[in-house]
């Protein structure tokens, strides 16, 4: 086979469709799971000024 991968990619043939199907569907997930962690990251922030952990001014009440 001559073109290595890239040359496969666009080949056309059901294997590289099924290549192109994993890969869009890994960075989807891969996006969902940035996503999720950026939500639950700003959940967390938000929690634990509610809390009053956040605030440094009165450490001493």
């Amino acid at each position: 086979m001559t073109g290595g991968p890239l040359r496969a990619l666009s080949a056309g043939d059901d294997g590289s469709k099924i290549l192109e199907h994993l890969l869009s569907d890994f960075l989807i997930k891969g996006v969902i799971v940035v996503i999720a962690l950026l939500v639950l990251a700003l959940g967390m922030v938000v929690i634990w000024r509610k809390v009053g952990k956040g605030d440094a001014r009165g450490h001493d009440r």
